[in-house]
């Protein structure tokens, strides 16, 4: 009766996100008041601070698992307020295509996030969307050890702004 290894998997078809400065801001609040609750607000030591949420065990003794995550739209919307506080419009807009992330590992891990990454703006002159970054393949890989962490970001395409 112990559990050898570890499934998860997630399928989002599209998800899409509006927020105006303001929710920015309660957002970084909040996240910053359950930082200090966590004791977690300072950056020396966190590794210790964390390892009771995350940590990779020494070889052998940990439970093999694998997540894996597919999102196939995805949409981040900058709001902006103008005077007229019911006066909202649509300002800058982070979205992400053929999002895939893959974790397996037992004592290391081994990360793989691929996407599809483009900004956009607003124009108000044309009432149209304008591409700020092209739409850009990026491919992020990371392995985690227990004594170390390597990132590599990557692109196929050369990011055009």
């Amino acid at each position: 009766g112990r559990a050898t290894s570890q499934d998860f998997s997630f399928d989002i078809e599209s998800l899409r996100i509006s927020v105006v400065p303001h929710d920015i801001q309660v957002i970084t609040s909040v996240t910053r008041k359950v930082l200090e609750k966590l004791n977690l607000v300072s950056r020396r030591d966190i590794r210790k601070k964390l390892s009771p949420f995350i940590h990779a065990k020494k070889k052998g003794s940990g439970i093999a698992t694998s997540i894996r995550a597919e999102l196939h739209s995805f949409s981040f919307v900058i709001m902006r307020s103008f005077k007229p506080k019911h006066d909202v419009r649509q300002f800058l807009d982070v979205y992400a295509n053929q999002v895939k992330f893959n974790v397996e590992g037992c004592a290391a891990f081994l990360v793989d996030l691929s996407l599809q990454l483009g900004v956009k703006f607003f124009n108000p002159c044309a009432s149209e969307w304008d591409d700020l970054m092209d739409s850009n393949e990026f491919l992020v890989t990371m392995e985690m050890m227990p004594s170390e962490i390597m990132v590599s970001v990557s692109s196929s395409d050369v990011i055009r702004t």
